[in-house]
């Protein structure tokens, strides 16, 4: 890891009350998290 920078790991559980989610809408969730934190902190997803 460069200097000034952290390593952060996080988990995300996706849940409907009344069914499975598709994949397709946990990766819209994922997307949409990942596209927060970098809007809010210039966070970077390692891939």
């Amino acid at each position: 890891m460069p200097a000034g920078k952290r390593s952060l790991a996080y988990r995300l559980v996706l849940r409907a009350p009344d069914r499975t989610l598709t994949g397709e809408e946990a990766a819209a969730v994922s997307e949409a998290a990942v596209a927060l934190a970098v809007q809010r902190t210039g966070a970077e997803q390692r891939v």
